[in-house]
């Protein structure tokens, strides 16, 4: 947050899903996010605790409401709900508390949300343009009742999708680059909403969240070179710090955007990242430990064909 902005009468949220200093700093430092250098210079900065468990849903249900897990009840990606015994994903309606956004709305003010997980479905009582986020059954449905915004949005030629990116890890320079390009147009997409939204509405808060950032460090972590990991493939590596170039560009547009309303700006990240050395399986270990006996293959192989059924159906 920069100091001399904290009594604005305005606030602009930029969300880093996964965002880590252990990977924001050695780019920022070596030239790759001079927006976000320039940020950080100037502004109070500090690395912040997660909940836990340290996953998407659950640190923003608790960014939204102020509230620990164990208040608003969002411990996953997914809940059991027993009225129809199938697991469904967790959203808004989840929520037991007043949101940020209620908070606001009360207010008389407008909110600009993009892409916020934990905003779908959108309550009536918010004021503004909320366009869902994670947990949003598509995209069309994430924008809700703003179908005029919605064709505004593909009048102009954006791309917005909340389609996955990186369902792997690349395994070819042309996949690799080809799945860097989708990333940039995520990203570019979230920054060209919300400057679109910015004349829609004259709001008091605006949270602007960059989804994609989380899926392209779980496929590319290894790829951004020391000190996070050894050393890779130079080029490959430029390819991946090209993301941060463009992530970094559209911080800079939401800097431009936040001056121009005298905005105060926050830069948050949910949770953060690390490299993945091992699988943990939990019933391995109960058995290890003599306190799970594994099912016949007879009940294996009917469980599995139950699985696969209840996958079909979703």
């Amino acid at each position: 947050m920069r100091p001399s902005s904290i009594r604005a009468e305005r606030v602009l949220v930029a969300g880093f899903d996964g965002g880590t200093f252990d990977a924001l700093l050695p780019l920022a430092e070596a030239g790759v996010m001079p927006n976000l250098a320039a940020l950080l210079r100037e502004a109070i900065s500090a690395p912040l605790r997660s909940t836990l468990p340290a996953i998407t849903p659950t640190a923003w249900a608790t960014f939204l409401t102020g509230a620990d897990p164990d208040v608003h009840g969002v411990w996953d990606y997914r809940y059991f709900d027993p009225a129809s015994r199938r697991t469904r994903l967790a959203d808004a309606s989840r929520l037991p508390l007043p949101t940020l956004l209620d908070a606001i709305s009360q207010q008389d003010g407008e909110v600009v949300s993009i892409d916020l997980p934990m905003t779908w479905p959108r309550s009536p009582a918010w004021r503004g343009v909320v366009v869902g986020g994670l947990g949003s059954p598509s995209t069309a449905a994430a924008f809700g009742p703003h179908e005029e915004f919605r064709r505004r949005v593909v009048h102009a030629g954006i791309w917005y999708s909340l389609d996955p990116i990186w369902r792997h890890r690349p395994q070819t320079w042309e996949e690799l680059a080809c799945l860097i390009r989708r990333t940039e147009t995520a990203f570019r997409a979230r920054a060209a909403v919300a400057a679109l939204a910015d004349q829609c509405c004259d709001w008091r808060l605006m949270i602007v969240q960059f989804q994609h950032l989380d899926g392209l460090q779980h496929r590319t972590w290894h790829l951004l070179g020391p000190p996070i990991s050894d050393p890779a493939d130079p080029a490959w590596c430029q390819c991946v710090r090209h993301a941060y170039r463009t992530l970094d560009d559209c911080l800079g547009r939401l800097l431009e955007l936040a001056a121009a309303r005298n905005a105060a700006v926050l830069v948050v990240s949910d949770h953060g990242f690390g490299p993945f050395e091992a699988q943990i399986v939990l019933p391995e270990l109960l058995a290890r430990s003599g306190l799970l006996a594994f099912s016949s293959l007879g009940s294996r192989i009917l469980q599995a064909g139950r699985r696969t059924g209840w996958r079909l159906r979703e």
